[in-house]
């Protein structure tokens, strides 16, 4: 999500803090909604938005 919405895997920690979670510990459900801060890097983000991409990291191979 940080790279996606912020341009930067370095938005996690920020992501995190502004949330209230932890950026380690804390899991994620389906469907929450999380705040983000504004774009470490605009051109990535940009990318991102344009070509609709949406980076898995985790996939259910059962």
């Amino acid at each position: 999500m940080a790279i996606e919405h912020c341009g930067s895997a370095d938005a996690a920690f920020a992501m995190a803090e502004l949330n209230k979670i932890s950026p380690t510990e804390s899991r994620l459900t389906a469907g929450q909604e999380l705040l983000t801060p504004e774009p470490i890097n605009k051109s990535v983000a940009k990318h991102y938005a344009q070509r609709q991409l949406v980076p898995a990291t985790q996939t259910d191979l059962k």
